[in-house]
């Protein structure tokens, strides 16, 4: 897989959390690669396929809880590898 496809990827998964939630979600970037997170508590359960659906276009993904105080998020992760 070729380097803008896979970048495309990674810009698609940004535009469908957006679209999905509503809210632009927070991407990081660092030297191994780019981290996109997102409020999971703003998709409503019929959309949970969806939001499964767009985690696995990254290399890993997950969801943290709310047991810290903070909101649910689910996170995906494209490895630089899988973005150039």
């Amino acid at each position: 897989m070729g380097g803008t496809e896979r970048n495309a990827r990674l810009l698609a998964a940004i535009a469908a959390l957006t679209e999905l939630t509503g809210v632009e979600p927070r991407v990081t970037r660092d030297a191994t690669g780019t981290l996109v997170e997102a409020d999971s508590a703003l998709v409503p359960t019929t959309h949970w396929q969806q939001l499964v659906d767009i985690l696995e276009t990254g290399t890993s993904y997950g969801m943290t809880t709310a047991d810290t105080g903070r909101r649910p998020r689910v996170w995906l992760r494209f490895d630089h590898a899988d973005t150039q």
